[in-house]
Formats: C-alpha cells, structure tokens, sequence
C-alpha cells in the first residue's frame, strides 16, 4: 500500500542560479540534491553530474566551465531560498544532502549563454538573479538546450595607462619649471 501522500525533498533536476556580482564577474551556482534526486544517489554520483552539468558558450565557441575558472564543489545545509524551484511541505526531519558547484569568471565578451551538453542524463532548472527582476527569469534545460543570450555587464575602461603617461609627463614639466625658475634666481 502507498501512502496517499508523500511529503520530502524530491529534486529531480539540477538548480543553476547565475548573475554577474557588482565587478562584472559570472558567478554561478550548481546545486545537486542527492538525497531527493533519483538521478544521483551519492556525492559522488553529485560532484559527477556537477562537474559537466553546464558548459558555456560565447564568441562562436563552446567551453567547458572548468576550462575557464576552476568549479569548487561545498556542501550546503538549505536550498537557495530564491531559488524558483517549486516547493512543496517537506518533511523537518529528513535532512537535505546539497553539493554545490561554484564557478566564478571574468567574462572578455559582450554576451554569453549557457547549454546542457548533448548526452547529458540531466535536467537543469537555470535561472538568474537580477536587480528589481522578481520573480527570477528561469527555465528548464535538458540535454543540447541553451538559455538566451546573456548580455555581459560592459565595465568601465580602466585608464590605468592613462597615469602612466600623464605622471612622468606632469612630473617632466614640474621639473623644468622648477629648474627655469631657479636659474632665473641665479642670474
């Protein structure tokens, strides 16, 4: 006999919160639960399916996350409390069994998306967190789909040769006003 209701932490997909971070930084967060998942049933099935759960794509070419910036796997108590992922009651006293994969990147394009690669057994909720956008934009990819084009936040241009010419240069006219002057006093 079933019970007619079944209360836990079922999660039959991946959840992958992305945003940019106040310097333009990619951060992004791969969560597996391998306690509600049927999919993974151990860590070490979860730092598995974490390690090629997404790729990323830019400039006309496919990159794999760790190709770019290293993923560092931590284990966590709670799910993302914004994360979009559909809740349900959960039962207090079965624990989560979270692992995360964090990738952080400092983007050299103007846009980017991310994709599922083909032959992959897993489903991915992919959303973003971005100011004054609430609910998150999210969605659900499986094997080969990729989320619309993200637009990577364009920094300032950073002057720092700018203060490599402009200092000696100030420093030369300093000098020979300083120098003229006191030639003048001498004679």
């Amino acid at each position: 006999m079933l019970p007619l209701l079944a209360f836990g932490h079922g999660s039959e997909f991946l959840d992958a919160k992305f945003y940019f971070d106040e310097r333009g930084k990619a951060n992004l967060e791969i969560t597996a639960d391998y306690a509600g998942n049927p999919m993974i049933t151990s860590e070490a099935e979860a730092r598995a399916a974490l390690t090629d759960a997404l790729r990323v794509s830019f400039d006309g070419h496919d990159h794999q996350l760790s190709d770019l910036a290293p993923l560092e796997l931590e284990p966590r108590a709670k799910p993302d409390p914004e994360s979009p992922t559909p809740r349900g009651p959960e039962d207090a006293s079965t624990p989560h069994q979270l692992l995360t994969a964090v990738w952080r990147w400092q983007p050299f394009a103007k846009t980017m998306r991310f994709f599922v690669p083909m032959g992959s057994q897993h489903t991915v909720l992919f959303w973003m967190r971005e100011p004054d956008v609430h609910p998150p934009r999210w969605s659900m990819l499986i094997a080969g789909d990729r989320t619309p084009l993200i637009q990577v936040p364009q920094q300032p241009q950073q002057r720092w040769w700018l203060a490599l010419i402009t200092i000696p240069i100030g420093l030369l006219v300093w000098w020979r006003r300083s120098s003229n002057h006191s030639r003048t006093a001498t004679e």
